[in-house]
């Protein structure tokens, strides 16, 4: 424990981060983890082209949104490109019993994101027990790329 941190500072800051993201803010997405042992992968790389979803799960949180813009990098191809962030509560994830990994879904504004990026290094008072929250990245994805059951 620190110098200057309680279990009673940790408490209110907990407490008051709950109360922001879950009555306040009121946002949510519905996430789906893949389902490893139903999902087969090849043997050189673990890759696979048919992922197998878990059921979704809603998580209450703070969404950032970027802008859909076009790409036509592609020669006859016009996609549209959106990125989301997507902000939780450590303590959220882990009561409900919800982990991340590359290439789950996240479902909000109607649309499919797929999951790029995950960090969990902002810390209380710095200290490795203390991270508090899980930060998700995940760009918009063709619903007939994926195949959630």
């Amino acid at each position: 424990m620190s110098l200057f941190l309680s279990d009673k500072e940790l408490s209110l800051f907990k407490s008051i981060n709950e109360e922001l993201i879950n009555n306040i803010i009121n946002q949510s997405i519905v996430v789906y983890t893949i389902n490893n042992s139903l999902t087969e992968s090849d043997d050189i790389y673990g890759e696979s082209v048919n992922k197998v979803y878990n059921a979704g799960v809603s998580i209450k949180c703070l969404i950032d949104f970027g802008e859909i813009s076009s790409d036509s990098s592609l020669i006859c191809n016009m996609d549209s490109v959106q990125n989301l962030t997507v902000y939780m509560l450590r303590s959220a994830l882990v009561d409900g019993n919800v982990f991340f990994s590359l290439g789950d879904v996240v479902f909000w504004d109607n649309k499919y994101f797929e999951i790029t990026f995950i960090d969990s290094q902002k810390r209380i008072d710095g200290l490795q027990e203390h991270r508090w929250d899980i930060q998700v990245q995940a760009k918009l994805t063709d619903l007939s790329s994926i195949s959630l059951g």
